[in-house]
């Protein structure tokens, strides 16, 4: 599985794909976190929202760092499937615990995302802590960055490309080559998602949500596809442009836009409840926009 995941991770970035092959795309990333800012607790609102380009710009910074640091690979998804059946109890939430039932060979494999959504908690809870600014900013973002990846259902099934039903390459179409063209129809709905009681146990509800509606995005693929000749859809697994296959993309985002946007809601509203969490367990500090 890890060595089909990277030949097309190398596959997609000979094609151009680089930096948007199994993440949601960069202006994605940005606009979660953007709104996110605009959401926190008003005591820390004014240092979120002057801090925003910057916790943008950084949003996008897992994703670059990947071919220096190895480590950071497994980090971006959870095929939770390969565990068994939702809600997949067979799993320990338990890192500790999950490694040693299925060996941390395994564990690396299918991905560790949950546990380093709750990582980057505490990360940014002693950022907070310590009231070290550029910290604040840093493991915010980058815990944006997981919380956003956890939404996007293909991040969460063994079926990541649709390589398992033939529907090779969806990854990439759906969220890179859908959302740049429609990512301008997106308005952002605050939803209420309750107060954080341990940041592991929302990573995997979000997880477990994500794996649910992941059979919606390869059935919009196939209705997406159904009208088109076998050339045409080889050319999409092959490679694609935005013009000359506008068709399959407006038929793709009519079968899943509302969903996406929800999915995009979700994200920015529990990664602000994330930042609310982390800054009361670390005592409700001082966020002055000036520090």
């Amino acid at each position: 599985m890890r060595a089909r995941r990277f030949f097309l991770l190398i596959y997609c970035l000979l094609l151009g794909f680089a930096g948007n092959v199994f993440p949601w795309g960069g202006l994605t990333h940005k606009a979660i976190t953007r709104n996110a800012a605009h959401s926190v607790a008003p005591d820390i609102r004014p240092f979120f929202v002057q801090h925003e380009t910057a916790l943008c710009i950084r949003s996008v910074e897992p994703d670059t760092r990947r071919d220096d640091h190895p480590e950071e690979y497994p980090r971006h998804f959870i095929d939770i499937d390969y565990y068994g059946n939702y809600p997949f109890p067979e799993l320990p939430e338990n890192y500790k615990a999950a490694v040693e039932k299925y060996g941390e060979e395994t564990v690396l494999e299918y991905g560790v995302l949950p546990w380093r959504i709750a990582g980057c908690t505490d990360s940014l809870f002693a950022a907070m802590h310590a009231r070290n600014t550029e910290e604040i900013i840093r493991w915010a973002a980058w815990l944006g960055h997981y919380v956003a990846d956890a939404h996007q259902p293909l991040h969460t099934v063994l079926n990541y490309d649709g390589q398992l039903t033939g529907n090779d390459g969806i990854h990439s179409r759906y969220e890179s080559g859908m959302l740049r063209i429609y990512i301008d129809e997106y308005t952002f709905e605050q939803r209420d998602v309750g107060t954080v009681k341990d940041p592991l146990e929302l990573a995997f509800e979000i997880v477990r949500e994500s794996y649910l509606i992941s059979p919606q995005v390869i059935t919009a693929d196939n209705y997406a596809t159904q009208p088109m000749e076998k050339s045409e859809v080889f050319a999409l697994q092959e490679h694609y442009d935005n013009g000359r296959h506008s068709a399959y993309f407006a038929r793709l985002y009519s079968q899943t836009g509302d969903m996406t946007w929800q999915r995009l809601d979700l994200a920015a509203s529990r990664l602000a409840a994330l930042w609310n969490y982390a800054w009361q367990r670390a005592g409700k500090p001082v966020l002055a926009p000036t520090d």
